[in-house]
């Protein structure tokens, strides 16, 4: 008897086969070497996402509000947010929705966009362990923010990540060492952020 058999860390999350990244990323070979695991610790420092989403809830922490200066332990959130915490960290194989890059504990740091606030968001997700910062924000080109990316290197052995920019806007004059920008792109793996020397990946 032959049969066809799916690889086993193939995930059982409905939406995944429309989640075409995961095809141009490798993401099955990667999860066939590691799903990821809660210590590591990924900021997205945006408005909260939000946070009780059933496929983002499992890996939820609390996190910071950097304007406000409290905690931040629950919140309805913005799309925006929530869909990077998702691409990040959605719940592989729970049988529900889609499925992130890897099983990482997601972290959320409010902020306005004042470069001082991610300035200090960085800062804080240092100090509190958290090795990945993610910020979708333009600024990847900010000798203050630089400074906040060698802290997070120097203090939680972390990466700073920020978009590469969008197409149409002024481009970055600068490709700062302790900032990686990341370019968006399409399902046939064409740049569709702004191109230049800044963008690292």
């Amino acid at each position: 008897l032959d049969l066809f058999l799916r690889r086993e860390s193939f995930p059982n999350d409905p939406l995944v086969t429309n989640q075409w990244h995961h095809q141009v990323l490798g993401s099955v070979q990667a999860w066939d070497l590691n799903r990821g695991q809660s210590y590591i610790r990924l900021a997205i420092v945006d408005a909260p996402f939000q946070m009780n989403h059933p496929d983002l809830a499992p890996h939820v922490a609390a996190g910071w509000d950097v304007d406000q200066n409290v905690a931040v332990t629950n919140s309805p959130g913005v799309d925006h947010s929530t869909l990077c915490a998702g691409l990040a960290a959605a719940v592989i194989n729970n049988g529900l929705g889609v499925a992130g890059m890897g099983n990482c504990t997601i972290v959320p740091i409010n902020i306005n966009g004042a470069i001082s606030e991610m300035y200090n968001a960085v800062v804080w997700a240092a100090d509190h362990d958290i090795r990945v910062v993610n910020l979708s924000w333009t600024g990847g080109d900010s000798d203050t923010l630089n400074v906040a990316g060698a802290y997070l290197a120097a203090r939680a052995r972390g990466i700073m990540v920020m978009a590469g920019g969008n197409l149409g806007a002024a481009a970055y004059t600068t490709n700062q060492p302790n900032i990686y920008c990341i370019s968006m792109t399409d399902a046939a793996d064409n740049m569709q952020s702004l191109p230049g020397t800044q963008v690292d990946f």
